[in-house]
């Protein structure tokens, strides 16, 4: 049972030359879905949100195993130069957790640590954790434009398969079931 939790606990990102070439990353006002039309299979889903600042911050996320780390990683490469943040308000599940801390230690990734003065930094958060060296990940902008060449591959294939019929609305809303026959 350890090794099963560890093995959660630890999730890492799939590597991106392992993905089907099938794939496509379907991008609406609501989030990313990064699906398979093949197999009809969605394989992560992540909503962001514009905040005050110009950056963004994730509203929810789900992925089959390896595709969380790679969700992200794509999220951050098509707002860059915007930051990506965790959830403004700390609700954050413990995959989660565990992949923002991993993006804390990650050097490819630049991190800016919030300060009070931060527009970006979150009260909410503070009065929950204040400065817990646990979850100093929460009050941190990340930044990172690592994934453009396969960003720009999946986003080519999901604009083929629009102009072959697929609804962006159909595969949108197929993200949003799959996160919420995850978690609600």
């Amino acid at each position: 049972m350890k090794n099963i939790i560890r093995k959660i606990l630890k999730e890492v990102r799939l590597d991106p030359s392992k993905l089907k070439v099938e794939m496509g990353l379907f991008i609406d006002e609501d989030g990313f879905t990064l699906y398979d039309p093949i197999e009809d299979k969605v394989y992560a889903y992540i909503s962001i949100s514009k905040i005050e600042s110009g950056n963004y911050s994730v509203g929810v996320v789900a992925a089959e195993y390896g595709y969380g780390p790679l969700i992200y990683e794509l999220a951050m490469s098509y707002i860059y130069p915007h930051a990506l943040l965790p959830s403004r308000t700390g609700d954050i599940r413990g995959g989660a957790i565990n992949i923002w801390q991993h993006f804390l230690k990650d050097p490819k990734i630049k991190k800016e640590r919030l300060t009070k003065k931060d527009s970006d930094f979150s009260w909410e958060i503070y009065e929950d954790m204040g400065n817990d060296p646990d979850f100093k990940f929460m009050q941190t902008r990340y930044y990172y434009n690592g994934l453009n060449n396969l960003l720009n591959k999946l986003l080519k294939n999901s604009k083929n398969y629009m102009d072959d019929g697929i609804s962006l609305d159909d595969v949108s809303t197929m993200g949003h079931n799959y996160w919420l026959s995850r978690y609600e």
